[in-house]
């Protein structure tokens, strides 16, 4: 029996451009109906955004396949049959749940934060229900700012932590992230690390490009510096091409590597 292989990317910025045209290439879709024909190939999109907003965005694109599982928010995990998703009902629940009591907690640092960004930023300011707060900063210069004010705050909140993509910020509790979810998807399945690969571009995908979660890592040539740092620490690889051309050719570059029927692995 072959070995599943788990393939675990972001959408924004990783899979999608982020030009004017929007688009992902068909070279990804023709690449990844050949792994999926071929292999026990299963495919997570790990992304910050909710279930409407992303099947909006795949319906857009008429995109030929949907992934087998999907993560959002960057926390809930949600299985993908057809056009429907269905939740991971005790990951969820315990997610939503250790979200409510930290947030319940400390009200006052949000409130402090609203006062910050009001008299220090032209930042704009959102809630939601994952988040008392998110953050759309005016520039990515200003992101940066708010990043390092955030940074010093949270010395006092050991449990709290926030996501960052572009000028975006989303608070969360630091055991729910991009990473943890990846894990309790394989935990579900049944596949160790060596038989996946997690690929990103941006801040918030930085908890999943872990070699002790995915043997493989990879990004396109448009990811922030940080990421790219990360990749190449943990020996994973930096396509030369953008977005979805550069995951093209960063999973063309692990089957060279890697025999995806038997337990066998190199190192990009």
């Amino acid at each position: 029996m072959r070995t599943p292989f788990l393939f675990c990317t972001d959408f924004d910025g990783t899979l999608l451009s982020v030009g004017e045209e929007r688009k992902i290439a068909t070279e990804f879709y023709e690449l990844l109906h050949k792994k999926k024909r071929e292999d026990t190939f299963l495919w997570v999109i790990n992304t910050g955004r909710s279930w409407e907003s992303l099947f909006e965005e795949l319906n857009r694109l008429q995109i030929p396949l949907l992934p087998d599982w999907v993560v959002l928010y960057e926390k809930e995990i949600f299985k993908v049959q057809g056009f429907q998703i269905f939740p991971h009902e005790e990951w969820n629940l315990k997610c939503r749940n250790s979200h409510k009591i930290l947030f319940d907690t400390i009200g006052f640092f949000f409130e402090d934060l609203a006062n910050y960004l009001i008299l220090h930023t032209k930042a704009k300011i959102h809630s939601s229900s994952w988040s008392p707060i998110e953050v759309e900063a005016s520039t990515n210069q200003e992101a940066d700012q708010i990043s390092l004010y955030i940074d010093q705050q949270l010395q006092n909140f050991p449990f709290l932590t926030y996501h960052r993509n572009f000028v975006y910020f989303r608070f969360a509790h630091k055991d729910f992230h991009k990473g943890s979810a990846l894990k309790q998807i394989q935990r579900l399945l049944g596949i160790s690390p060596k038989n996946s690969m997690a690929c990103g571009d941006h801040f918030n995908d930085l908890p999943m490009l872990e070699i002790q979660l995915a043997s493989h890592l990879a990004c396109p040539a448009n990811a922030v510096k940080e990421v790219k740092e990360k990749v190449i620490k943990q020996g994973g690889y930096v396509a030369k091409k953008e977005a979805s051309l550069g995951i093209t050719e960063a999973l063309l570059k692990i089957e060279e590597k890697f025999d995806f029927n038997q337990d066998s692995i190199q190192r990009f």
